[in-house]
């Protein structure tokens, strides 16, 4: 569903460059996944602007990545402050963008289609429990 829905978004999507215009950060709490430790964190956020091929103003938001720790610096953020960034975006709808990059446009297709084979391949273990 995931593949079908960004297949046909990139079939007419446009492509621009967008320019970073705002990053903050909050301080949380990273990990606690299976066996691991949870720590204190830093992550970052991007705003990035960009103008449609239209002459549309539109914004995107983007994660900027992590650093372990409370208080880090902006300057350890993924994405600087006046950064370039390519940016893919539906021309009927250009709040709907995506980075332009292999990870920004299929990250969550990816993330989803193993998510399900996980599932799938859970649901034969726990049937055959029952069935002891």
């Amino acid at each position: 569903v995931f593949v079908a829905e960004r297949l046909a978004f990139l079939a007419d999507a446009e492509r621009v460059e967008g320019s970073v215009v705002k990053v903050t950060s909050y301080n949380t709490t990273c990990g606690g996944g299976r066996r691991r430790r949870r720590y204190s964190c830093t992550k970052f956020s991007a705003l990035i602007s960009f103008t449609t091929r239209r002459g549309q103003g539109a914004e995107l938001a983007l994660s900027a990545g992590s650093v372990r720790g409370h208080g880090a610096s902006l300057d350890t953020a993924r994405l600087k402050l006046y950064q370039k960034v390519p940016v893919v975006y539906d021309p009927e709808n250009p709040s709907k963008a995506y980075e332009d990059t292999i990870w920004g446009v299929w990250g969550i297709p990816i993330i989803m289609f193993f998510a399900q084979i996980a599932t799938f391949i859970s649901s034969f273990f726990e049937s055959r429990r029952r069935g002891r």
